[in-house]
């Protein structure tokens, strides 16, 4: 007996490489004319980048400060004032809420 026209898991799985091989030509071929694809940035993203602008055109960044202040984190000798923190905090936010209204 003979059966014509059965396709083995070999032949699929070989018909399917090759599918995949005309596919990825087609999608190459596709995009190497004028790229449509963009990058946009969320919002984080740009307020970061202009804050790090910001921050490296300040000119009243004081380098000896910043470094005595990395020297005493690192040396662990470093102990903020948490009182006066919350206290600066919670002063900027009802500043803020107050512009707001």
């Amino acid at each position: 007996m003979e059966i014509k026209g059965l396709i083995t898991g070999l032949q699929t799985y070989e018909q399917s490489r090759i599918n995949k091989e005309k596919n990825k030509e087609g999608a190459s071929a596709r995009n190497s004319g004028s790229s449509s694809d963009k990058v946009t940035l969320s919002q984080d993203a740009r307020l970061y980048k202009a804050g790090l602008e910001q921050a490296m055109n300040a000119e009243e960044v004081r380098a000896e400060k910043v470094q005595e202040l990395k020297t005493m984190v690192q040396d662990g000798t470093y102990k903020p004032d948490s009182q006066n923190i919350a206290q600066k905090m919670i002063q900027e936010d009802l500043e803020s809420w107050f512009q707001r209204s």
